[in-house]
């Protein structure tokens, strides 16, 4: 093969290989909370959404299954970090391995979009809010998925600004 042709393979394999890819500073992972303060055994609910800031359309993994921290990135798409008003990290009591999404939950997100997670998040179904006062809480993304349907799918860890939920009794 001439030079000439192995510089041309090269570039356009390159440039193949960068088009349009996102990188996380263009990806955000948002979470919100249906109400920044609530009683103890209410049920507070948070919803995740993924938003495209670049310039690029990209493949997200919108499913959005929460998992515990401490399970394989191949059983969630997503985790929280949930620490109480005395600096405790809380344990996540749901820990059912997701299995691999549909493609359906694959969706290409154009520039300037958001797309919700499938679900929203009952917070006391996934942690134990035993204490009064404020807790932190931050959502972490990290899809694995995409490469086993042939898609180029944002794989990048991402996390959520870190929001506080009120505890009263």
């Amino acid at each position: 093969m001439s030079a000439r042709r192995v510089h041309w393979v090269l570039t356009a394999g390159l440039l193949l290989l960068f088009a349009g890819r996102a990188s996380a500073a263009d990806i955000y992972f948002i979470a919100s909370l249906d109400k920044a303060e609530c009683k103890k055994g209410e049920r507070p609910n948070l919803t995740l959404k993924l938003e495209n800031k670049g310039a690029q359309a990209i493949w997200v993994n919108s499913r959005g299954y929460v998992g515990s921290s401490s399970m394989a990135p191949k059983e969630r798409d997503a985790y929280l970090t949930v620490i109480s008003p005395s600096g405790k990290a809380l344990e996540c009591k749901y820990t059912y391995p997701a299995g691999y999404p549909k493609s359906d939950y694959f969706y290409r997100l154009e520039s300037g979009k958001s797309v919700p997670t499938e679900r929203g998040v009952n917070l006391e179904s996934y942690y134990d809010f035993d204490e009064t006062g404020v807790y932190k809480i931050t959502a972490h993304y990290e899809n694995v998925f995409g490469p086993e349907i042939a898609l180029d799918v944002f794989r990048e860890p991402i996390q959520s600004d870190t929001l506080e939920l009120k505890i009263v009794e």
